[in-house]
This record gives C-alpha cells, structure tokens and sequence, in this order.
C-alpha cells in the first residue's frame, strides 16, 4: 500500500547529502544569519509578496506564507502573482516568507527581522517537469531509523516518524510471508509436513537475495503457477526460481502495492518475488511515497494509481545525482537539498486508494468475471469505497485521522525541541498540534467495534441476541485482507460452570472452516455412532456438528458499496442452519467415523461437518467476511482466483449484525450466555492450503445471565 506519510515535511538541511545531524542548539541550515535569537524589536505587520516562475511571470493561485503558519494562514496570489502575508513573532522562529503551488517546487525568501520588508518580497517558485517525465533511473533513498548516522537516510533527520514506519506494516510488506506464501504457490515447511500438505520441495527465489536459492515446499497453488502453466506443478521448475522469471509474463498486481519501490520494472509488471535491495528491505518506503505526484482513485492498483515523479535533472547538491523533488503536505519546504513540492492530496483520504481499493478483471485470461454484475471489475478491496459511503466522508475525519494520531510528543517533523534547534528554513518549522502524525499506520479495528449481548426467556429455552456493531470503524469491518473475517462464538454454562449445549439458533456458516461436508441420506450415512460419507477419504478431525438448514436467508445489507443493495436475501449467499448438536469424534478409517454419541431425530437434507481445530463451521455463532467463489465453483477461494463474490456480510461504517442462539432454559439457578468475537487473520480454508495459522485474536467478550424463575 501507498504510505500516508502525512507530515512529513522533510525540511532539513543536507538529507541525502550524508552529513552528520548536528549537536543539540545548533543553528543549522544554509543561511548564516545571525538574527535567530534577536526577538527583540522584530517587525511584524502585512508583507506583500509576489510570486513568479523562473522566467519572472506571475504565478496565480500560488499559496503564500510565512514557514510554519496554519493553512488558514495560507494566502492565495491574485493574476498579478499578488498576495499580503500575515507576519507575527513567536520571539525564537527564524521567518521566512514562502510560496508554493500545486505543480512547484517552493520557494522562499529569509525575512530581515529588525527592518521587515522593503517594497514587494519577490518569491520565485519552479514548476515540475511535465506529468509522465518519470525517471526510472533514480534509487530510492533508504528510510533508516532514529540511529542512522547521516543524512542519506530519512530517519537521521525525522527520528520520531522513522521509528514509527519501522513498526509499521508499511515496512514489511515485502516481508510478508503469507503474501510470498500466495504468490509463488509454497509455503515455510519440513519435508514431512510438506508431505502432509500435498506438497514437494523444491529450489525457488531466495527473498531479497538476487539470483539466490532456497529449498522450499511448494504446493501448486499461488499467483504465479496459476497464472502459468509451464512451471509450478510437480515436476516442474518452481515459477519464482530465478532461472524462470524472463517466462513470466503475469503477475497479478501483487508487486504494485506490496514493492512499489522495484528498479526497473513498469507498472503492473512487477515481480514480487523479484523484488531485491530498498524495494524488499522497505517495501512501502518513505521516499516512494514521497516521489508521488498524485494518485488515481477508482484505477488499478498500487504502482498504476500512482503518478511517480522521481527527480531527473542534473544538480550541484553534494551527495545527490539528481536535482531533488520531494512532494508532501506543506508549501513551506523550501530548504534547498530537498526541493519541497506542496501535494493536497497527503491531507486526503484519496492518497489512500491506490493500494485499498482495488477491482479487477478475472486474472486468468482464460476467465470471465460478470460485467453485468461487475462492470467496473470484481471488487477485491473496497476499504476507500467503504469510507466513501460511511459518515466520516467529506469530514476534516479522513483515513490519516484514525491510522496517523497525532504526534503529541513533538511538535515538529525534525524534532527540533528534542534536538534544542532553533525552528528555521534548514531545520524544519514548529507545527500546530495535529499537524505532525505518528507514521505507524495503526490498525485501529480493534477499538472500532463493540459487542452486546441480552439473553430473554421463551418457553422452555433462552433467546440470546448477539450484536456485533461497527461503532468507530471509517470503513466496514473486516476490511483489507479479504481473507479476514470476524466470528462470533456463543457458549453457554450453568451455575456449576457446566457447558450447556444449544438447543438451536444460528450457526456459524461453512465460511467458517470445515474438512468434510455431507447432507444427510444423500452422501452421508448415520448408523447409530457410525457416520458414513460416501465416496470421501477423511482426514484426521476432532469434531462432528450437525445442523439443519431453515430455507432462509441472512438479509445482510452488506459493507456499505451498494453491492448487495438491491438483491433478494436468498442472492445475497448466506443460508442460514440452525445448530442441532456436536459430538466428538473418536477414530477415523476411510469413509467412516465413530463419534460418542448418537444424534436423534436427524432429517434427511441435515447436514453434517467434520472439522479439525480451527474450523468453525457448524457451531453457535455468526460469521463477517467476504467470500469468493472462482470459475469452478469452489467457495472461500483465494482472490487471485476469484470471479465472483458469493457473500459479503461484513459490517458497514455505523452499522451492526445481529444473531440469535438458543438454550435450554435452566429448571434453577442461572444460565451465563457468553459471545466472544473474534478477528480471524487467514480463514481456514485457506490456512490449512498452506499450512498456516488462522492467526484468531480476541476483540471482545460479553456475557448476559438468565436466572430461573
């Protein structure tokens, strides 16, 4: 994904010239005035300025500013490039006046303090090379951390936002192992344990490492075998080894979003696995973000949303090959070695969408997806439609609010207070509060839900409602990831701390996770303890759980993109089952199982789940997810093979789901009714492909107690 880096203003002297960051008071920067301590008797008053292009025309529109003002401060040049900034005095801030304009690199102008101006302050700002003058030459710079030693490196400088990209996933997105996992068809595993899951070793990519080796357990299934039908399968040269990779000729977009920094390679052509240096170190690093002139909402994903600018024109700076262009939120970045270029869209929530939102045609050219259906693509990614149709659109509350909090410890992109630095044109401006942002990207799902839950006496059972409500979240939950999916598991135990069985209520779908499936009397055979289904070879499992389908439909509106909008329930995919019982499952020998106990009163059409640890299928519960189906019909698939969505219930932005479980009402004493939801990471059915954990964290547990008349 795009990184956000708002506020990050990068006004700094020397970066990328490998100098060593100055002693704490130091006065840094390339002007060598002595009037940074002389508050006193400083002028203020209204400056005129005007602001004109290299060539001396005015330049209308341009913002003008003195370094460091609040946008509200920002003054606008008339046609004549005319404008009157406000000039106040802090009593430490060395002032310049400043210009920019969407299209420029800033420009500015050191202010004489004692005297102020004299006459019309000329500010003279450049215009960027033309829209597509990219140069694929430049490298990026690396990020570094809070210790890196020179200036070559971004964290050098702005320490506080370095560290925080370090923790972020912004900078392990090429190190994602699920993601390599998916992409090149293996996974991390033994020789038996490969054997276990269908699988081979064999040779393929060493991450990072160019032309490197690495013996791995391939399975067969990933972006690239299925992409390519020469390598892959077994017996054959793994897709990701480097001696296939001039074969290849799809790659699924992965690379666009998760190593948007690849030398070389053209958008919608990079190789993930290919990936080597900053692009694998950093993935989504810092001087890729801010090489991005602007994005385009609604397009192709990652790299193809985004219009890159990379410096190309020859310069005297020290340290660096290409006269620099840094483009960020600010239009006061004028301090020379970086070359600040004032970008709007670093404050929006479109900047957002070019790695969260994105649709797409089948991406096997042998597919079709439904362009009734879908005519703008099979959505894969919706989280910027999702906030787009939430409350927090066309708010000053965009994506950058929730997952950039404000950077309450300093007030300063440069941490200049921290450093003892006087705020200049060199060592970066002293921001308002909420200017500078944390660059952690948090994920913040876990505080934008809530659970309720109430239990109600009927008859001779107890109803317990289960709410799960999206009450925080700018966007539906789960979002992202769309093998993510929230369960609800319902249990229930007496005074004695006794389990007690639902009696009937919702289970939780097939989406959930199971092993084995079978319908009652049609493939699956019930003879007292013994359970048949015919014509399957079982694997090892734990648990069988029967349900009953109840010929309705889960009337799910869906996460809020008006996809589901105007369907009927029973096209919406979620059938709904009731819960009848569970029983263990003692031994398994082919087709057959025994499990402890007998199930009465089965009906033909019951449908039977064999599950192993972490299938939910079949239980007390509810399920939010999106769901895949691919051109063979197979449910709960990957996205790189989907054609079509078969369900998507998940939660919109200030909405909730809710779902209904029952229990036997207690003769005396209480029964406690607990729901517990979960965020699971990787649905079963495509963990136990690989191999992997389901990844299940706890968000919420809530309890509600029915106490017998």
């Amino acid at each position: 994904m795009a990184a956000l880096l708002l506020g990050l203003s990068l006004a700094t002297q020397g970066c990328g010239t490998g100098t060593e960051r100055p002693p704490p008071g130091a006065a840094v920067g390339d002007d060598d005035d002595d009037d940074d301590d002389a508050a006193a008797g400083r002028w203020t008053g209204g400056a005129q300025v005007r602001v004109v292009d290299p060539d001396g025309d005015p330049v209308e529109g341009a913002f003008a500013l003195l370094g460091g003002a609040l946008d509200g401060d920002w003054k606008v040049t008339n046609a004549d490039g005319l404008a009157t900034v406000s000039v106040d005095d802090d009593g430490i801030t060395d002032r310049w006046l400043v210009a920019d304009k969407v299209g420029y690199t800033t420009g500015g102008v050191d202010l004489d303090d004692e005297l102020g101006p004299d006459g019309v302050t000329e500010i003279v700002i450049t215009p960027l090379p033309e829209v597509g003058e990219d140069n694929v030459d430049y490298a990026f710079q690396p990020a570094g951390h809070s210790a890196s030693p020179d200036t070559s490196e971004c964290g050098h400088c702005h320490r506080t936002i370095a560290d925080d990209w370090v923790s972020s996933r912004h900078s392990r997105s090429a190190n994602n192992p699920y993601v390599w996992d998916v992409y090149v068809g293996g996974t991390d595993a033994d020789e038996a344990a490969c054997a276990a899951l269908g699988g081979w070793m064999a040779e393929g990519q060493q991450p990072g490492v160019p032309d490197g080796l690495l013996e791995r357990c391939y399975l067969g299934a990933g972006v690239l075998p299925f992409l390519h039908d020469a390598c892959g399968s077994a017996g054959e040269q793994a897709c990701d080894h480097p001696e296939a990779a001039a074969a290849l000729t799809a790659f699924g977009s992965c690379g666009d979003c998760h190593v948007p920094a690849t030398e070389g390679a053209a958008p919608g052509h990079i190789d993930f696995a290919r990936s080597t240096g900053i692009a694998h170190d950093e993935g989504v690093t810092c001087d890729l973000c801010h090489k991005v002139r602007s994005v385009q909402p609604g397009s192709s994903p990652g790299r193809e949303a985004m219009t890159l600018q990379r410096p190309s024109e020859p310069t005297s700076i020290i340290g660096q090959e290409f006269d620099p262009i840094t483009f960020g939120p600010y239009p006061d970045v004028a301090v020379g070695v970086m070359k600040g270029s004032y970008t709007e869209q670093f404050r929006e929530d479109t900047w957002c969408s070019s790695c969260h939102q994105y649709s797409r045609p089948a991406l096997h050219p042998d597919q079709l997806v439904d362009p009734v259906r879908w005519p703008d693509g099979l959505p894969i990614l919706e989280t910027y439609e999702e906030y787009l149709a939430g409350n927090y659109a066309g708010t000053p509350d965009s994506c950058q609010s929730c997952h950039m909090a404000q950077l309450d410890e300093e007030s300063s992109t440069y941490d200049i207070t921290a450093l003892g630095l006087v705020p200049s044109i060199a060592n970066g401006w002293l921001r308002a509060p909420g200017e500078v942002r944390h660059h952690h990207f948090a994920t913040t799902e876990y505080e934008g839900v809530t659970l309720l839950v109430t239990a109600e006496a009927e008859d001779d059972e107890v109803v317990a409602t289960v709410t799960v409500r999206n009450s925080y979240g700018g966007h539906g939950l789960p979002t992202g990831a769309p093998m993510r999916q929230y369960i609800v598991h319902v249990e229930a135990v007496d005074d004695d701390g006794q389990g007690v069985a639902a009696s009937g209520g919702q289970a939780i779908p097939e989406d959930g996770g199971w092993r084995h499936r079978g319908e009652m009397d049609v493939d699956a055979f019930l003879d007292g303890t013994s359970l048949t289904l015919a014509g399957q070879e079982l694997a090892e499992v734990q648990t069988a759980r029967f349900v009953r389908p109840t010929g309705e439909w889960d009337d799910h509106a869906g996460p809020g993109t008006g996809h589901f909008d105007d369907l009927a329930a029973e096209d919406k995919g979620l059938p709904l089952y009731e819960v009848l019982a569970e029983r263990t499952v003692l031994s398994v020998a082919d087709d057959t199982v025994e499990i402890d106990a007998a199930v009465p009163d089965l009906l033909p059409g019951d449908v039977v789940y064999l599950v192993g640890p972490d299938d939910a299928a079949g239980a007390p519960g509810w399920l939010y997810g999106k769901t895949f189906l691919d051109a063979d019909g197979v449910r709960g698939v990957p996205h790189y093979r989907a054609v079509d969505i078969v369900v998507d219930n998940r939660i919109a932005a200030s909405s909730s789901g809710t779902s209904t479980h029952r229990f036997p009402a207690p003769a005396s004493g209480d029964l406690t009714i607990t729901a517990t939801l979960v965020y699971r990471h990787h649905r079963a059915s495509i963990a136990s492909v690989y191999g992997w954990d389901v990844l299940d964290e706890e968000l919420a547990v809530e309890s509600a107690v029915h106490t017998a008349e």
